[in-house]
């Protein structure tokens, strides 16, 4: 749940004109504090968001928009009652984009899109809908029903979008700053990117730096920007010892690091490291995110001191 403070920062909209067309149109219903606060959802931010696209980058008038959403709402409000599954909504949905993207139809990907966030949410288009479109592409590129070409276009398409919504969720400042990056030679960052963007979703600050990721310089990234999470993503098996000998020197500099480990080479890890390992969809994501993150006490950003930053070698 948001404030109208945190919505407009999410939504770049005056808390003003939020309040204006709370009343003049109902395009959101926000609820209300014991002590009469308004307080939003996921579902308000994404039609808010909607409506100053459709104002901007449509021309649309407000009253115009106005009406456009909540036949949209309604619609939302009839598959939430409906008798279909929510899994069969997101199948479809991911369907329909995925066809969309095959089409090379951007502007009907686009609106898929921005039906299904204002529908399901955030946190459920991309655990449900652009987790498994990524790992369907990757799977069609496989089989040879996708070509490169079209696996890329498909990838880059997401992963703009996905880059484009990283400014829209505050941070809260208890939540532990987390880096994370793909190892030296690794490009398949798609995983990753929606792995940071659902703790982005949940409020931690998320330092992204993507693929193919040099060692040189993370260590002093780590101190200066007070990490307390790595996550770390690679595909390629073959860089198991590689990784394993990065984390052994994280692990020895920095002792009360929390790390993080996805991608296929993950699954490959051998003990200790395998305990690191992050295996699966959005469901395993949260189990880890209520033991790693949120059962922690609340942790501002870290400030790493020269005897902790070398307390094993003194050790």
């Amino acid at each position: 749940m948001y404030t109208i403070r945190q919505v407009s920062a999410m939504t770049g909209i005056p808390s003003v004109t939020i309040r204006a067309w709370e009343r003049r149109y109902e395009v959101v219903r926000p609820s209300r504090t014991d002590a009469g606060y308004r307080v939003y959802d996921d579902d308000d931010v994404a039609d808010l968001h909607w409506l100053k696209a459709r104002l901007e980058e449509r021309g649309m008038s407000i009253s115009q928009a106005a009406s456009q959403l909540r036949r949209l709402q309604e619609e939302r409000r009839m598959h939430d009652t409906a008798s279909q599954p929510r899994t069969d909504v997101y199948a479809e949905t991911g369907e329909r984009l995925l066809a969309s993207l095959q089409a090379y139809r951007p502007d009907r990907a686009r609106a898929i899109l921005e039906l299904g966030f204002s529908m399901y949410g955030y946190e459920a288009m991309i655990g449900h809908v652009l987790s498994p479109l990524f790992h369907r592409a990757g799977e069609e590129w496989a089989s040879g029903r996708l070509t490169v070409a079209q696996e890329h276009y498909i990838t880059e398409f997401v992963m703009q979008r996905c880059m484009g919504l990283f400014g829209l969720f505050p941070i809260d400042d208890r939540m532990p700053r987390t880096l994370a990056y793909c190892p030296s030679g690794e490009r398949h960052q798609m995983g990753l990117l929606l792995f940071s963007l659902y703790l982005r979703h949940r409020g931690v600050d998320v330092l992204y730096l993507g693929a193919d990721t040099p060692n040189d310089g993370i260590a002093e990234m780590i101190r200066e920007a007070g990490v307390s999470v790595v996550a770390v993503s690679f595909a390629d098996v073959g860089r198991c010892r590689a990784v394993m000998a990065h984390l052994d020197a994280l692990r020895e500099r920095f002792p009360s690091l929390t790390f993080v480990v996805g991608g296929r080479g993950a699954e490959s890890l051998p003990e200790p490291y395998s305990e690191y390992a992050l295996i699966g969809r959005p469901d395993v994501w949260a189990e880890w995110f209520e033991v790693h993150v949120r059962d922690e006490p609340a942790r501002p950003v870290r400030r790493y001191p020269k005897e902790e930053e070398n307390g094993s070698r003194q050790s």
